[in-house]
């Protein structure tokens, strides 16, 4: 599977380039993307990031936002990439009052073919929560705080708040189970 990854930043690259192993990986700048150039069997993933919050920096984000509303192929948006894809779809962010930092149990909706479990926990470390996801997007779990898992209703895209490359092996299953659904789109 042909896998560029947008990096927005993460300290946790590294670790996402662990689990994607053995993929064909191309690893780019956020500020260096041009959508224009991916085709449409390529796999974009979003990573996290600590640079500067979504709302209030629509410049520095403008090329995701032309990715997310142009790009033909799958797109899946980790933490920062997940608040991204959940604010061009039309759904608020909300800045929480204090950062999270650390594990959280995820609540499944039941929606969709993916398989959340109903016990894990996954690793979060944000300032930021979706507290309700807007149509098209569809909820596929939650945490105390909002939204953690959605799904594009008609598209290949994919959202976690949590960090999946820092989670328990039940958290990366998840992320696993995604690209699996993916590879065949």
């Amino acid at each position: 599977m042909s896998v560029i990854i947008v990096d927005n930043g993460s300290k946790y690259t590294e670790a996402l380039l662990g689990m994607l192993a053995g993929n064909d990986l191309v690893v780019i700048d956020y500020s260096e993307l041009d959508y224009k150039k991916l085709v449409k069997g390529d796999t974009v993933i979003l990573t996290g990031g600590h640079v500067d919050p979504i709302l209030w920096h629509k410049k520095q984000y403008a090329r995701e936002v032309a990715l997310i509303k142009h790009h033909k192929g799958p797109i899946i948006g980790i933490c920062l990439g997940f608040e991204l894809i959940a604010h061009v779809y039309g759904s608020h962010l909300h800045l929480l009052n204090e950062r999270r930092k650390g594990k959280v149990p995820l609540t499944p909706t039941g929606y969709g073919s993916l398989a959340v479990p109903a016990s894990v926990e996954v690793y979060e470390n944000h300032n930021w929560s979706v507290p309700h996801i807007k149509h098209p997007l569809r909820a596929l779990a939650y945490s105390k705080d909002g939204v953690e898992i959605f799904k594009h209703s008609r598209k290949p895209i994919y959202g976690l708040q949590f960090h999946p490359e820092e989670s328990s092996l039940k958290g990366q299953k998840i992320f696993t189970s995604i690209l699996q659904e993916i590879s065949r789109y």
